[in-house]
């Protein structure tokens, strides 16, 4: 049950997050499923044993798919409906945590805090290239083919 809240939580946190954004009508709603999704991938990769770093890399690679495929459908820069979908994999606690430690001057606590924002960071920023990698490789290929066929 904790898992499913976890879950709702975070579909909302993209939907307020694209609210910001100044979206409205159906997107919220792919927003809504793309966050949703994300952080179900996130913690089932972490429930079956993975590493925070693998978690969310596969769920960052979930979220930069499924907004590579409805920038497509809903004709919009996929920037728009990634950074709604990657809001619920931010560390905010760690982050929170880590500048509390350094203004307390609690060295060991900032390095453990500040190691884990840097080290989910960069799985994040290593899920978006490779789906940025991935998304240019396979729409390269769809054009040539498309360009042949003719």
């Amino acid at each position: 049950m904790e898992y499913v809240i976890q879950t709702l939580m975070g579909a909302l946190g993209s939907v307020g997050f694209a609210i910001v954004f100044n979206t409205k009508g159906k997107r919220l709603g792919f927003f809504f499923l793309g966050g949703a999704l994300a952080w179900a991938v996130y913690l089932l990769c972490v429930h079956n044993g993975a590493s925070m770093f693998v978690g969310l890399m596969f769920a960052t690679i979930t979220a930069g798919l499924s907004s590579e495929i409805l920038a497509r459908v809903i004709h919009a820069p996929v920037l728009i409906s990634l950074v709604p979908m990657l809001v619920p994999l931010i560390p905010g606690s760690d982050l929170y945590y880590c500048m509390d430690a350094l203004i307390r001057s609690d060295k060991e606590t900032f390095l453990v805090r500040g190691t884990s924002a840097i080290t989910a960071a960069g799985a994040i920023g290593l899920g978006i290239i490779c789906t940025t990698a991935l998304s240019h490789i396979v729409f390269s290929i769809i054009k040539h083919m498309h360009r042949t066929a003719k």
